[in-house]
């Protein structure tokens, strides 16, 4: 990957100035892999933390064990059982609003508890809906449920009484072949995500368990580029979800 594009767009950050906080999550985690093995070892070679949002309901304690010595791998809350409850012909989604609301509640609320019991001291209790959808009635419910934090992907809408830390860069095409996307493509994204809110950090996303050689590979540079460049820093999770308090805000992508 020709980093290039991303490199300027950083370069362009600094000379405004800007010190940029960035940090980085992977989803879809339940056990130990030599997928993650290889996931950590990237994050050991950056120098960056990353948190593992793990799915509650296949959580295997092998994931706690095999994180205990990571010192900057944290576990995050994935939904439930990451199952798709939407209706025919809307997009996935475990967490809209095609189930009741109570229901959703107590789903997410089970996921916590699961979560606790497995993932013991290393658990940040922040939820993060899979595909990054989550409906506007549930987060005001979250932090009654017992959570702290919230992260989905994009756009920002207000979301009071949550600290909430979103992720904006996604090394993979979706929409497209689902080979890893080009760098203009993530450049872009990346100048979104500086002007949508100042003093934001800025996530990147990731899923191990989905990666091919071209997508580690294309993770491999973005990483390198981003915890190499003078501008960027990559801060703990804890002091990332502490220093951002009550004055954050939250994609509530139900489109």
């Amino acid at each position: 990957m020709n980093v290039g594009p991303i490199r300027a767009v950083l370069d362009r950050a600094a000379g405004a100035g800007r010190e940029l906080r960035l940090w980085w999550r992977d989803d879809d985690a339940v056990t130990a892999t030599p997928e993650l093995d290889r996931l950590l070892a990237l994050a050991r070679a950056v120098g960056a933390p990353v948190a593992i949002a793990a799915i509650p309901a296949r959580l295997h304690v092998s994931l706690r064990m095999r994180l205990r010595d990571e010192a900057g791998a944290r576990i995050l809350v994935h939904g439930l059982a990451h199952a798709n409850h939407a209706a025919p012909g809307r997009k996935k989604a475990e967490f809209g609003d095609d189930r009741p609301l109570g229901t959703l509640a107590a789903d997410a609320g089970a996921g916590l508890a699961r979560a606790r019991d497995l993932a013991g001291p290393l658990l940040l209790p922040v939820f993060v809906p899979p595909w990054n959808r989550v409906t506007a009635t549930l987060t005001p419910l979250l932090p009654g449920l017992g959570y702290a934090g919230l992260s989905t992907f994009g756009t920002v809408r207000p979301c009071p009484d949550l600290v909430v830390l979103n992720t904006h860069l996604d090394p993979v095409d979706w929409r497209g072949s689902r080979g890893a996307l080009e760098s203009l493509a993530l450049a872009a994204a990346l100048e979104r995500a500086l002007a949508d809110r100042q003093d934001a950090p800025i996530g990147l996303l990731t899923h191990h368990l989905m990666f091919d050689e071209p997508h580690w590979a294309a993770t491999a540079e973005i990483l390198e580029c981003l915890a190499t460049h003078p501008a960027v820093r990559f801060p703990s999770l804890e002091e990332l979800w502490s220093a951002e308090g009550r004055h954050c805000t939250v994609t509530c992508l139900m489109t």
